[in-house]
């Protein structure tokens, strides 16, 4: 029973679009080595931008075009530090929910131990 409430602790700080399907794992890798891995991965396909927030590193990732990248991020992985690290994927626009594709791909080098997960999908009004 104790270690209930620190789970639920837990996830009451990350917080997840209700807008959107989007996909939570958690894993032992270091913050350095997922926004390393982030940066090289993304880069082949577009621009990655990252922010250090009060939660840990928002990496927005936007598909290059011909005339250089597209000015809205497609797509934003969050990376929450704690005892693990939680990882948090969404997309926008097209991306929103069709993000499964994309996290698989990127956790074929970047954590292939949390290749092929659930993704959460909005609750339907």
């Amino acid at each position: 029973m104790p270690m209930i409430i620190p789970l639920l602790l837990a996830q009451a700080v990350i917080s997840t679009p209700t807008d959107r399907s989007y996909i939570l794992a958690t894993t032992e890798r270091t913050m350095a080595e997922l926004v390393r891995c982030l940066d090289v991965e993304w880069e082949d396909e577009g621009v990655s931008d990252e922010t250090v927030t009060a939660y840990g590193t928002k990496v927005d990732f936007r598909f290059s075009n011909l005339g250089g990248a597209v000015q809205s991020p497609s797509v934003t992985m969050e990376v929450h530090e704690g005892e693990k690290r939680t990882l948090v994927m969404y997309g926008f626009k097209a991306w929103r929910g069709a993000i499964k594709a994309f996290w698989n791909n990127t956790a074929k080098k970047c954590f292939p131990e949390l290749n092929n997960p659930a993704v959460v999908k909005p609750a339907k009004t």
